[in-house]
């Protein structure tokens, strides 16, 4: 049986899947090696779809190579954006915000997944663990979005 966050998540996913423009770049910013961090389960949702990953750690082999604080796309050039657990560790992260939504094309969508109650969970050399943010924080890092939906996973001790 999944829970409420998994259905909420594979749903999200497939918006994402079915980008405004149908053959739009569904960029998986931060994603390291393409279907890692618990993707591989949800593979077979972005078959024949153009989906890529963006990483500024080139060990992991993504598709670009890139800082999501200066990310190396044109304006409006994305249709959908996955953002899975990196805002946490970067150290601007209003700055990578406002990167994605530069890169968004007009009617695309971000889904982006960060922890609250989390331990540290840096790598050295490769990232830090700077933040946990509140629901309020995401309100205020995304308010130029046109729309914002906030789901929490997990109870009181992990959200």
């Amino acid at each position: 049986m999944k829970y409420d966050y998994e259905k909420f998540f594979e749903e999200k996913l497939k918006e994402l899947a079915n980008p405004p423009a149908g053959g739009d770049l569904i960029l998986d910013v931060g994603g390291g090696t393409p279907f890692q961090k618990g993707m591989a389960k949800y593979r077979h949702i972005f078959e024949g779809r153009n989906f890529k990953t963006l990483d500024s750690a080139p060990e992991y082999k993504p598709d670009i190579v890139g800082d999501i604080h200066n990310l190396p796309l044109g304006d409006s050039s994305v249709g959908a954006i996955l953002c899975k657990s990196v805002l946490e560790h970067l150290e601007d992260p209003a700055r990578a915000v406002a990167e994605m939504r530069r890169i968004l094309k007009p009617g695309g969508k971000a889904l982006v997944y960060t922890h609250f109650i989390y331990p540290y969970h840096a790598r050295r050399g490769v990232y830090k663990d700077y933040f946990r943010f509140t629901e309020d924080g995401l309100r205020h890092l995304f308010r130029h979005f046109k729309f914002v939906e906030i789901k929490k996973e997990g109870g009181y001790f992990r959200a």
